[in-house]
């Protein structure tokens, strides 16, 4: 598909002039990458070109849009999306219901928690100003609870999205063992066992309610692969060798969720061109609620977006999911940082009229 009615007043535009705008900004520019553009529920093309491991990593390889990445941020929009999916079956509960009561129910809530609805986790309007991913500095945010002032603005936050790897499972009946009541000790011996429980079942109900329903899209993980993973470099200093995140099952929520670059591609087509994981009703919301993404509107057509980024020992990486309201989307993944943001932005004023 090459010819799409997605100019203004709906008039045809190239898909092939937004590639060639696209690859030009991104070719050379960092070690590899690799991008998908889509219109609506249709796949249009796609390119990469550079290295997803280099010379100086066993196996070197070219990158691809077949190469499985931790996608960093961009793993909200799965959090977000199995939450509103939950809330949307659940009876009794709702967005603008109280998170609290959904998480572990020995943890002490702090001062103002109580006050702190879905939304507001999802539009990072919390209150919460210390970023962090794991069970223990979860347990240690909460408790330190909130000041009542910081919820007036939005302040992007990981430990918004952590939350709810505790909060889905409990949300969706997952059998989790309660540990109120206990010594400190026993709690502290059995916590391990709890935060590994979270995880999997968070995981687990992404799976059946999200990636089971798209066919190309079986087995997600918060794990990326252990031999000859795809890797990540320091853009400065390309001799370095390249690095990986691993296992991110216990720090998923914000992050964590291992995709191609075409997988991103289908998740965001079937997500927001389909009804095969919510109604769509439920993601006109997630977009116009900035439910998991940031809004702008670039020459006069709305986009929302979701960019993510990892940073390890020196070697970073990026990627992008950015939606038009003209029905045109692109995926991005590179294995070197860059403001992918922005490079998308910039190809799309290039090529819109």
């Amino acid at each position: 598909m090459n010819i799409i009615p997605a100019g203004s007043n709906n008039q045809d535009l190239a898909v092939n002039d937004l590639f060639h705008a696209l690859d030009a900004k991104l070719k050379n520019k960092c070690v590899g990458y690799a991008f998908v553009i889509s219109y609506k529920e249709n796949f249009c093309t796609g390119n990469s070109g550079g290295f997803c491991r280099l010379q100086q990593d066993d196996h070197p390889r070219v990158m691809t849009v077949f190469e499985k990445y931790n996608c960093a941020s961009v793993s909200k929009l799965v959090s977000s999306a199995a939450l509103l999916l939950l809330l949307y079956k659940k009876e009794g509960v709702g967005l603008n219901s109280m998170m609290w009561e959904w998480l572990p129910s020995h943890w002490t809530m702090g001062n103002n928690i109580k006050t702190i609805t879905f939304k507001e986790l999802l539009t990072h309007t919390s209150g919460f100003r210390t970023s962090v991913r794991s069970y223990a500095d979860l347990k240690k945010l909460i408790k330190d609870g909130i000041n009542l002032n910081d919820k007036n603005d939005s302040y992007y936050n990981n430990s918004n999205y952590s939350l709810l790897r505790l909060i889905i499972p409990k949300l969706a009946g997952y059998s989790i063992l309660s540990l109120k009541g206990l010594s400190e000790s026993v709690i502290a011996s059995k916590e391990p066992t709890q935060a590994e429980t979270f995880a999997n079942d968070y995981i687990d109900y992404c799976r059946k309610h999200i990636f089971e329903k798209l066919a190309s899209m079986p087995d997600m993980s918060c794990t990326e692969p252990t031999l000859q993973p795809a890797l990540f470099y320091d853009n400065e200093d390309t001799t370095k060798t390249g690095r990986h995140m691993g296992d991110q099952r216990l720090n998923a929520g914000s992050g964590g969720w291992v995709m191609t670059t075409l997988q991103m591609a289908h998740l965001f087509r079937s997500i927001h061109h389909t009804e095969k994981i919510m109604p769509a009703a439920l993601a006109k919301r997630m977009r116009d609620e900035h439910l998991g993404y940031g809004l702008e509107e670039v020459e006069g057509v709305m986009s929302y977006f979701k960019s993510g980024g990892e940073s390890l020992d020196g070697r970073e990486y990026s990627s992008l999911t950015m939606g038009f309201a003209n029905g045109v989307h692109i995926e991005m993944m590179t294995t070197s940082h860059m403001a992918l943001k922005n490079i998308a932005w910039d190809a799309f004023k290039e090529w819109y009229h």
